[in-house]
């Protein structure tokens, strides 16, 4: 009860500060040296999402435009979504979120879908058996772009899930050089972000409809998610709102990868973004932290842009 009375106190004044605190963060402008927008062509693509709702959380905008594309379009969740909270058993929650994501399948017209029912917070990137079942959906499939989550999240399902699928993309094709992060629940710093894809506002208002399809997670806020997007239209000061990514080749992917086992990266020191509640929170917390892990990866990006320059001239 008193939880509940806080939260009421403080909705409005958190949602102008957050509203506030994002249109500041991202009408700062695009940084990256390497950006390109709406990259968006007749690719057959691979959308890895941990869990149902990662993809519409990270990339919802995004499906909605390769929709109706004459391409093929496949979506692997990698964990079984048993961890939720909720009143359902077990088997009845991921049989629900299975469910979802057929849901999710047909609105997006995905022509494959895949479960690895890895245990829900146990992903595991070493996993020999997940490893063999995603290379061969892989090996069938031959997609011209993978999307996963970025390396740089506070959730560690989200990390080995994108840890697994990079190892996999090694043994299938090690010069693959069209992966596509996305953020879920944890905001890029702008310097690394050198994708982003408009959005209008029919593809925002339907991408926000289709949070409704995620009954079991009820715990979540989406409407953070959403103002998220609202401003990321600042980066380029167009569009209604916008989807951001990191692009990179699997060599890169693996430095970046390496720089944070190296400097000891703890996905608990990030804040998860998840409500207006928390939304400044997760900006700020380990603020000094983040922005040294930033800095690192931030230099090889750009190094790896340098050096692509040279190579051309």
């Amino acid at each position: 009860m008193i939880r509940k009375l806080v939260k009421l106190v403080l909705k409005y004044p958190l949602i102008m500060g957050n509203y506030l605190y994002t249109r500041n963060y991202y009408s700062s402008g695009i940084k990256s040296l390497s950006w390109m927008e709406n990259d968006i062509n007749d690719e057959d693509i691979l959308v890895i999402a941990p869990h149902v709702d990662d993809e519409t959380i990270g990339m919802g905008g995004t499906l909605l435009k390769y929709r109706d594309k004459d391409t093929e379009k496949t979506l692997v969740y990698i964990a079984d979504g048993s961890g939720s909270v909720t009143d359902l058993t077990e088997e009845e929650l991921v049989q629900k979120r299975k469910k979802e994501a057929r849901k999710v399948q047909e609105i997006y017209k995905v022509d494959n879908l895949y479960f690895m029912e890895q245990a829900d917070g146990q992903v595991n990137s070493k996993d020999e058996i997940a490893f063999e079942k995603l290379y061969e959906i892989i090996k069938k499939v031959n997609p011209d772009r993978i999307f996963m989550p970025y390396l740089f999240d506070g959730h560690i399902d989200h990390i080995e899930s994108t840890r697994l699928t990079l190892n996999t993309i090694e043994k299938w094709n090690k010069d693959f050089d069209d992966i596509w992060m996305y953020e879920v629940n944890t905001l890029n710093d702008l310097r690394l972000i050198n994708r982003v894809n408009t959005l209008d506002k029919s593809i925002y208002e339907e991408k926000k409809n289709i949070y409704k399809i995620f009954e079991s997670q009820d715990v979540m806020g989406f409407d953070a998610f959403m103002l998220a997007d609202r401003k990321k239209r600042l980066i380029l000061q167009k569009g209604y709102a916008a989807e951001t990514f990191v692009k990179l080749d699997l060599e890169t992917a693996f430095e970046i990868d390496n720089i944070l086992k190296e400097k000891g990266f703890n996905p608990e020191e990030i804040r998860q973004l998840s409500s207006q509640y928390n939304m400044v929170l997760s900006f700020f917390k380990n603020r000094k932290l983040k922005k040294e892990y930033n800095n690192n990866m931030n230099y090889i990006l750009k190094r790896k842009h340098l050096e692509e320059i040279d190579g051309n001239d």
